[in-house]
């Protein structure tokens, strides 16, 4: 649950950088977006479709220039890739990207960890140790300023950390939560796509709207992660 801001400082426009080997053993995430959208990766970087543009070469011939921007922690990166380039990964970030398909109005993007940001892998969760947080199944129990525990998984259609299973909502509300620092730990996320996580995070805020015309309401809590390890499945 995000919104989609570009922070930091821009790099200048550039064509894409040299050639960029995958992480092995990651899937690439595939975002679908349109121009001017923006969508976050489970890493915690915002690709970002800024802009789409035919330009006429001098050999009479029309070339398709597509601007995009990434925002990974504090730091931002801007490429310019061309119609009639290899669909070759180019790096972006500690990320591999590549166009894997583009339209009149329509990208297919693709993106992964770098090798060259080594694996990094999340510690075990350690069974039977004692709680320093209660596991959140409610939202009528979240309060500011409080830890709690949560168990997340990673939706690749909406390409967001959730909750799982989601806690009870409010009764008439919408509720999610934004993660604020999924950045710091990136490289862990961006490997651990499949896998289920569980959490520990303080709640820095809530805010809750009314839906229009609707006897409904949105609230949204922003979290900060404190802690994320792996959850293994309980042996038989």
């Amino acid at each position: 649950m995000t919104y989609l801001l570009l922070i930091g400082a821009m790099s200048a426009v550039a064509s894409p950088s040299e050639p960029c080997v995958p992480l092995a053993d990651v899937e690439p995430e595939r975002l679908e977006l349109s121009q001017k959208s923006a969508s976050y990766i489970a890493s915690g970087m915002m690709v970002h479709f800024a802009s789409q543009s035919e330009e006429q070469l001098e050999d009479g011939t029309f070339d398709v220039q597509t601007e995009m921007r990434f925002t990974w922690s504090d730091e931002s990166q801007t490429d310019i890739v061309s119609a009639k380039a290899k669909t070759e990964f180019s790096a972006a970030l500690g990320h591999c990207w590549r166009l894997a398909s583009r339209d009149a109005d329509k990208l297919i993007v693709e993106v992964v960890l770098a090798a060259s940001e080594g694996a990094t892998v999340l510690p075990k969760c350690v069974r039977g140790e004692k709680a320093k947080a209660p596991l959140l199944v409610d939202y009528a129990e979240i309060v500011e300023g409080e830890t709690f525990r949560a168990n997340l998984g990673y939706e690749e259609d909406s390409h967001q950390w959730e909750v799982y299973p989601p806690p009870m909502p409010l009764m008439h509300h919408a509720t999610g939560i934004e993660w604020t620092n999924l950045a710091a730990f990136g490289k862990e996320l961006g490997a651990a796509r499949g896998s289920t996580l569980q959490a520990q995070f303080v709640v820095d805020s809530t805010e809750t709207l009314k839906i229009p015309d609707q006897y409904m309401w949105f609230s949204e809590h922003k979290a900060t992660l404190k802690s994320v390890c792996l959850l293994e499945e309980e042996e038989e």
